[in-house]
């Protein structure tokens, strides 16, 4: 074995010493090899192909070439596999710039490996390419393409990568789809996801986020399925006028389930409407709210002080007065400020508790006035018998 690989040594030494005019075999009929063996044997058989294609190194058994080693076009050398007699049917191919290729003879210039496998059928090719040196200094570094083409044209996923030691936002791996519009046999032009450090990001190629969701299309940015179901999701959505969290199908929405849960909301400020799109309180509910108990703190005193001894009772003709000219109870707003404004729960309690007070008064200050009455009537009736 030791002399059969110096002699194929010695043999493409001679052969490019004397440029490519290798005379001991010069065409498919000569197959006289000088290193050979007879029967089924290997035989080694080297030689020039009308200077074209220069030298090969065939390995064949009984006829059949198992294995090449050659260049079937200028500045390529292959290793082949089966084929005819001078054809070298290659499976990988280098060139003299340093580039390869796997079932191609012609990786491209900017190509440090391309594979190009057959895929068959109407001659569609699939592979993957790594290259760099990309003269577009956004994608400076390199890049894997996944390349598929036919009859009707071809196109390229890619994966990207970036490189900028000055900024962090510069250094990513972006992965690019080829989608309907893109150029036929060109690269992709959707940015379907980047990795930049811990953070990724779906439709933008710039994250700010650990998960940094984008798209045009408002209620398609984030959807939570499962088992299947396209029917009942929840979905997740900025709009122009807001973030929504949408639970669509069902219109169903829990905030904690399986355990008692604490829901803290607007520690910063902010409104909540039920029923509105336009609420102008903490909370404004349009519509009915259904409760076993509602707890009001109180912003106004209780009205205690109607029971006071310095209290001003007022005299009820004063009080008969007032309604005749404003048509309602003293201190009460009108129906039309309530209708307008809305009523205040806590004050509105406390000032109907004042008046409930007061009206205690006066019904104690009128029995006073019975007994006193039916005293002064039983102490006239007791004279006159």
């Amino acid at each position: 074995m030791k002399k059969q690989l110096i002699a194929i040594v010695v043999s493409l030494l001679v052969t490019f010493g004397a440029h490519g005019q290798w005379t001991g075999q010069s065409s498919s009929t000569d197959l006289v090899s000088p290193i050979s063996r007879t029967g089924s044997v290997m035989t080694t058989n080297m030689f020039n192909n009308d200077g074209v294609n220069g030298a090969q190194i065939r390995l064949n058994s009984n006829g059949t070439y198992y294995g090449k080693i050659g260049n079937p076009t200028p500045q390529v050398w292959s290793l082949g596999w089966g084929g005819s007699v001078l054809d070298i049917n290659p499976v990988l191919n280098w060139t003299a710039t340093g580039n390869v290729g796997i079932g191609t003879t012609t990786p491209a210039s900017t190509t440090k490996l391309e594979i190009n496998q057959s895929a068959g059928g109407s001659g569609q090719n699939q592979g993957v390419r790594i290259w760099a040196g990309n003269t577009n200094n956004y994608f400076g570094n390199s890049q894997i393409q996944f390349s598929y083409g036919g009859g009707g044209g071809g196109y390229s996923h890619a994966i990207k990568s970036r490189h900028n030691s000055g900024a962090i936002s510069g250094n990513a791996i972006d992965f690019y789809l080829w989608q309907p519009g893109d150029p036929v046999n060109g690269e992709g032009s959707l940015n379907a996801m980047t990795l930049n450090g811990s953070y990724m990001g779906l439709g933008t190629n710039a994250p700010l986020s650990q998960l940094h969701l984008n798209s045009s299309i408002e209620r398609q940015t984030f959807r939570l399925y499962k088992n299947g179901n396209t029917t009942n999701y929840l979905s997740i959505w900025q709009g122009v006028g807001g973030a929504a969290l949408d639970p669509i199908g069902t219109g169903l929405l829990y905030l904690g389930y399986d355990q008692p849960t604490t829901v803290i909301m607007g520690m910063n400020g902010g409104k909540i409407g039920i029923g509105t799109g336009t609420p102008d309180q903490l909370l404004t509910v349009k519509g009915i709210i259904h409760s076993q108990e509602v707890r009001v703190d109180l912003t106004v005193p209780g009205p205690d002080y109607v029971f006071e001894k310095d209290y001003r009772l007022p005299a009820l003709k004063e009080v008969k007065d007032y309604i005749d000219q404003n048509k309602r109870l003293p201190d009460v707003p009108s129906a039309a400020e309530m209708e307008k404004n809305g009523v205040q729960l806590g004050e509105m309690n406390m000032l109907l508790l004042k008046k409930m007070e007061e009206m205690t008064l006066y019904i104690l200050d009128q029995q006073k006035q019975i007994e006193a009455l039916k005293s002064r009537m039983e102490t006239i009736r007791n004279k006159t018998e």
